[in-house]
């Protein structure tokens, strides 16, 4: 009977200890695992969940989870906190550069522009002439062409630059170009010369 209480006492006290080893162990794996793991996957989540709704990159951050148990734990979630933060960094740099392309884009249409405009009356020149040409000569070669020519030469402008000055002659040049302008609205008008003008007459604007 001694022997068997005995037995049950050590039986019983290694069940505890088991259980107690156990609980202890739960506890630890909760503390050092669990509960970081946790910590790192909420901020991932919201990580997640911002990049897909915030348009700021400065907004872009990543939560610090707050795990510190020098282990490799701790170095996943640096590693986490790394790679958000190149993540923002790289998509401020697009951001960035569809910025810088957009408004390359923008210059180069303002410098083609300019390079088909007449700088002192503002209708198209010489080279949008020869452009439109083209345009016109393919309608032709495919029968689809309707338009009519207007040739506008201005007569005494050299009298008026000699007489006035060249900027009572500019005066002129524009006040005809204006006048040509007005009477065909819907076509284009093109200054070819000095004292030359085109019209394409278009838009039943030539009948």
């Amino acid at each position: 009977q001694a022997m068997q209480k005995y037995i049950l006492v050590i039986v019983i006290s290694a069940v505890g200890l088991g259980m107690l080893f156990f609980a202890f162990f739960a506890l630890f794996l909760n503390k050092r695992v669990l509960a970081p793991l946790k910590h790192i996957e909420e901020s991932a989540t919201r990580f997640i969940h911002n990049s897909d709704v915030l348009k700021n990159p400065d907004q872009l951050i990543m939560d610090d989870p707050g795990v510190h148990t020098g282990d490799e734990l701790e170095s996943l979630s640096d590693t986490l906190q790394n790679m958000a933060s190149s993540m923002r960094d790289y998509t401020e740099s697009i951001i960035s550069n569809k910025y810088r392309m957009e408004s390359m884009q923008r210059e180069m249409t303002q410098v083609s522009d300019l390079a088909l405009k007449d700088s002192l009356t503002g209708v198209k020149n010489k080279n949008a002439f020869e452009k439109a040409k083209e345009s016109l000569d393919n309608d032709i070669e495919h029968g689809i062409a309707r338009f009519a020519i207007l040739f506008v030469d201005i007569n005494f402008l050299k009298t008026i630059n000699d007489t006035y000055g060249h900027k009572y002659g500019d005066l002129y040049i524009k006040n005809v170009c204006k006048l040509i302008c007005n009477s065909f609205p819907l076509s284009n008008v093109y200054r070819i010369g000095g004292d030359e003008f085109i019209a394409i007459l278009e838009h039943g604007e030539s009948e």
